[in-house]
């Protein structure tokens, strides 16, 4: 028996849009912040089609979510707007919403916009376009050199002053068991491609290569090989390229903590979402570089010394790829305490069969 709508848990959910569908916004400073009064999303709702009931009809609708003023008090209402099948006018859909909190309205919306360098609406371009149409171009070229290749890399046959040629010669055959007769001036060969139009390409290709390393796409080119390059070394000479991703990273932090907090405070008692403490952190080591042997061993040596402690020694073999994930420096100590508690594996069992005269 399905259970009454009355008797259902209503939890708060996210709901994603992609910046394009963001269609209009609005903000306006109240006590020295700058708030979110006005937001247009677009959304495309699947209905069931009037004339077959196994078909479905895609609506293009607007959801409005606005702050009004009420006398001294915000109030955050929404507002869908519907366009009918046919393509007529844009209609209101359904009555306004005002979402409660406790019986009481939102002072606020509860959007939180994800950008590449912070969590406000202003437009910017992203860190990666540069990147992103350089990479367009490297993919034009691309396509330019597998035409030409189709076109001029495989030998074709000629044939020049063949006897009895003419309009009623059939298609020529060719084959290791065929024999081509030609007249006394007449030349068979096979054309091939001698020309520097391919190799203009290819350099184009590498020069493009090259130029989306110099921008971060380090996957495109072939790093050198450094005998005795520590794991410092390695994170020194990536440090300019992470920066950008780590600003990235850093705002979806913000924007993810913002959006957690907003959804504890719906279903808590706090009187602000700033007051929940929720976190999020994302891992910004984007080069896994593993510790050389010399590093772990002079770090080995200077925990045997009595200069740093185990925590610092497991911090550093964790950073440098030869701790496992996840494990803490307690649990590893847990790990070797118990080692020597655990019973030795059971000896293989060993029958000897004594020979007899019989």
């Amino acid at each position: 028996m399905p259970c009454p709508v009355e008797l259902l848990e209503k939890r708060p959910y996210f709901v994603s849009y992609t910046a394009e569908n963001i269609v209009n916004w609005d903000t306006t400073t109240l006590d020295g912040d700058e708030i979110l009064t006005l937001l247009v999303v677009q959304e495309q709702p699947r209905v069931v089609n009037e004339k077959d009931r196994f078909k479905y009809d895609t609506l293009e609708q607007y959801r409005e979510l606005r702050l009004h003023l009420d006398g001294n008090q915000l109030r955050y209402t929404q507002q869908r707007w519907r366009r009918s099948p046919d393509g007529g006018e844009l209609e209101l859909y359904g009555p306004e919403i005002t979402p409660l909190r406790r019986g009481e309205p939102l002072p606020f919306i509860p959007f939180v916009f994800l950008g590449p360098a912070y969590t406000t609406p202003e437009l910017k371009d992203p860190p990666l376009l540069d990147l992103a149409e350089l990479n367009l171009a490297h993919w034009r070229n691309t396509c330019d050199h597998e035409q030409g290749l189709h076109l001029v890399a495989l030998p074709t046959p000629y044939v020049s002053g063949m006897k009895g040629s003419g309009d009623d010669v059939d298609a020529l055959q060719i084959g290791p068991s065929t024999v081509w007769i030609l007249d006394k001036d007449g030349k068979a060969g096979m054309v091939e491609f001698s020309g520097a139009g391919m190799e203009s390409l290819e350099k184009a290709l590498l020069a493009k290569q090259h130029q989306m390393a110099t921008l971060g796409a380090k996957l495109l080119e072939e790093q050198p090989t450094v005998a005795q390059e520590t794991a410092t070394a390695v994170l020194a000479r990536h440090a300019g390229e992470h920066a950008t991703l780590r600003t990235m990273a850093q705002a979806m932090e913000q924007g993810l903590t913002s959006a957690l907090q907003l959804m504890a405070w719906w279903q808590g008692l706090e009187t602000s979402p700033q007051d929940i403490p929720v976190r999020v952190e994302l891992n910004k080591d984007f080069l896994q570089v593993k510790a050389a042997p010399q590093e772990i061993q002079t770090a080995l040596a200077t925990l045997q010394a009595g200069e740093i402690s185990y925590k610092t020694f497991w911090n550093i073999l964790t950073e440098g790829g030869w701790a496992r994930y996840g494990v803490t420096d307690e649990e590893e100590k847990k790990e070797i305490s118990r080692e020597p508690e655990q019973a030795p594996p059971p000896a293989e069992e060993v029958i000897e069969v004594e020979e007899t005269d019989e």
